[in-house]
């Protein structure tokens, strides 16, 4: 597979959310197998309105889960039996293949998920990256969760901006001499949207079909439409399948298989 190299020798990055983007589902939902009736218990579900943010609700509920005795092999197994939407493994090995693109996965998700997952399929060394929430097994195998950091945007989840994330990666790379001619950036959801409108002309966003994040960005350039203004400068390409995604960065980065 021969490498097309962008001008002068900047880089590629892939940044790319996990659940219902990488995986089929929302992992803090799958791990919820693992409680009576796969429920959570009323008084924990009413305590949500109560916190500030998904995360610390999460935090409850893998309290709960160890107060039943569920155990960290448990946890694991069920990370385990998540299955990856098709054409995702096969997109996140090409990019480790592609010697001038980097791939950096940022989620709502947990590290102790994220990785288990990736690991499941030898996916974690082909990943640059993984921004999430940080998650650790304490000495009595508790899952305990902590959010990726503080920030002042209003719009995302109070634990974790991804354009907060993206702006200090591409900073903190430029520093080390590293930068990108072109980004591609795949999601689903509402918390992938926050990064999309400071993307450029040449970078690529890719929303899956059905999911929230297309509607936010059909509405934004709508709304572009009534004001007379350019609200998107990237490229819009929707996705169904991993595959689509792979045909379209093998086209565009001149690569063949």
């Amino acid at each position: 597979m021969a490498n097309a190299i962008p001008p002068n020798n900047t880089r590629l990055l892939l940044m790319i959310d996990f659940d219902h983007t990488i995986i089929h589902d929302n992992s803090d939902l799958w791990i919820r197998r693992l409680l009576p009736e796969h429920k959570v218990p009323d008084e924990i579900q009413q305590s949500y309105k109560h916190h500030e943010s998904w995360n610390q609700f999460m935090g409850e509920i893998f309290t709960h889960m160890h107060s039943l005795g569920v155990t960290p092999a448990q946890v694991v197994d069920c990370m385990h039996t998540m299955t990856f939407v098709p054409g995702m493994v096969e997109l996140i090995e090409y990019q480790r293949t592609n010697a001038v693109m980097d791939c950096i996965v940022v989620s709502d998700s947990n590290s102790v998920f994220i990785n288990t997952i990736l690991d499941s399929k030898d996916l974690l060394s082909s990943v640059t990256s993984v921004f999430t929430n940080p998650a650790e097994f304490d000495s009595k195998g508790c899952l305990r969760l902590r959010p990726y950091h503080q920030h002042n945007c209003k719009t995302c989840p109070s634990n974790l901006c991804k354009g907060a994330v993206l702006r200090t990666y591409l900073e903190q790379q430029e520093k080390q001499g590293v930068t990108y001619s072109r980004i591609f950036l795949v999601g689903d959801g509402s918390n992938d949207f926050c990064p999309v409108p400071g993307l450029g002309v040449d970078d690529i966003v890719f929303p899956r079909q059905g999911y929230r994040l297309i509607r936010k960005i059909q509405k934004l350039l709508e709304k572009g439409e009534e004001q007379g203004e350019d609200t998107l400068k990237a490229t819009v390409f929707p996705w169904d399948n991993g595959f689509r995604i792979l045909e379209f960065l093998l086209k565009s980065t001149g690569d063949k298989c």
